[in-house]
This record gives C-alpha cells, structure tokens and sequence, in this order.
C-alpha cells in the first residue's frame, strides 16, 4: 500500500507559521506534537499524526534529543534515521528589546536530515525568571 504524503506541505506551512509565532516547547500539559496537530485540519489529522511520531524524528522528545545533542556540540545518528550534520556553537547574546526584563537567550542552528528531508533547526533557550530554561525552535525545510 503506497503512503499519502500530501500533508507535507500543510505540515511545513504550520510549521512555519508555528515559528514565525514564536512556537515554544510547553512545559506544562500541551505537547508539541499536539500543539501542530491541534492547527491542521481534521482531515489530514491521521496522516499528519503519522508523520509527527517518533519514527519521523519531529516528536517532541526526539527534538528535545537533538537539542542536547547540539548542546553537546556533536554530529549524531539517531535510531529513526535522522542525522545532526552539522550545527554552530552557542552564540549568546542580550535581549535588548524590554530593558527592565534583560535576559540572556543562547543561540544555535543546525542542520538534520530526517529521510531525504533536509531541515535547518534554530533553537533558542530563554532563561526565566524563575530560573526555568525554555525552548524557542524553528525547523526550516531547506531548498
């Protein structure tokens, strides 16, 4: 039986749209996984959810995998087939944007295939208040 891939692109486009929002990994309740499915249409929940599992490599914890790996500063095989291939080191920098709320974000890009697909993953750790890390990502199919 041949698979539908056609909610790849609607995938990418929340995908998209989800980091041009400023999409965070929830430390609470709300899953990633839930978080894209909850914006694509009920039609193609089942082959989006498909693709969202483990196996694809965009699972939360697997995202959450390669971001240790790129803190780790390493080139990484993963079981599903996905490869880290290459990242920069942290650039820190100062958010400059709310003076009386100045924090300290960290910064890094890398670049993983999963299958034949090529994604640039931007991730950018924000330090709370109350000292919680929290993740800010963008996953960007390149051309």
């Amino acid at each position: 039986m041949k698979k539908r891939f056609f909610p790849l692109p609607l995938l990418l486009a929340v995908l998209v749209l989800l980091s041009a929002c400023g999409a965070s990994v929830p430390d609470a309740e709300k899953t990633l996984t839930e978080s894209l499915l909850s914006a694509i249409s009920e039609e193609d929940f089942a082959a989006a959810a498909e693709l969202l599992d483990s196996e694809s490599g965009l699972a939360e914890t697997t995202i959450r995998s390669y971001i240790y790996a790129l803190e780790a500063e390493t080139d990484c095989d993963f079981s599903n087939g996905a490869r880290v291939v290459g990242y920069t080191a942290y650039e820190d920098y100062t958010d400059e944007s709310s003076p009386e709320e100045q924090r300290t974000l960290h910064k890094l890009r890398a670049d993983i295939k999963v299958g034949t697909m090529p994604f640039t993953l931007t991730v950018v750790t924000v330090e709370g208040d109350d000292g919680v890390s929290v993740y800010d990502f963008a996953f960007e199919l390149k051309n």
